[in-house]
């Protein structure tokens, strides 16, 4: 393997790292946007949703604050306290396709 192979390998290494950080921030958005909306919507608040799912609020208002997608489980147990899916959470990006070249 040649220095320019592992050089362009090396560079494709942090381009995905940084698309991948990309990506899941937005996801995280897109999941708290609608978590925030439907609290909204269900005229409830947050503290309410962290009694519904035993999340302690603290634990609730820091991942909203900081941006951070909770654990698979807490996902699924606010998504049920909502009355919807993870799914519709994330929604705007599961039918996002990509592709990587060969």
């Amino acid at each position: 393997m040649t220095n320019s192979t592992k050089s362009n390998q090396k560079q494709l290494k942090y381009q995905l790292f940084y698309f991948l950080a990309w990506y899941n921030r937005l996801m995280c958005e897109e999941f708290w946007k609608r978590v925030k909306f439907l609290i909204k919507e269900n005229n409830t608040k947050q503290e309410w949703l962290a009694e519904k799912t035993g999340i302690k609020y603290q634990t609730l208002r820091s991942m909203i604050s900081k941006n951070t997608f909770p654990k698979a489980d807490d996902a699924v147990k606010i998504a049920k306290a909502l009355n919807t899916t993870v799914e519709y959470l994330v929604r705007r990006f599961l039918n996002i396709t990509c592709y990587a070249s060969a």
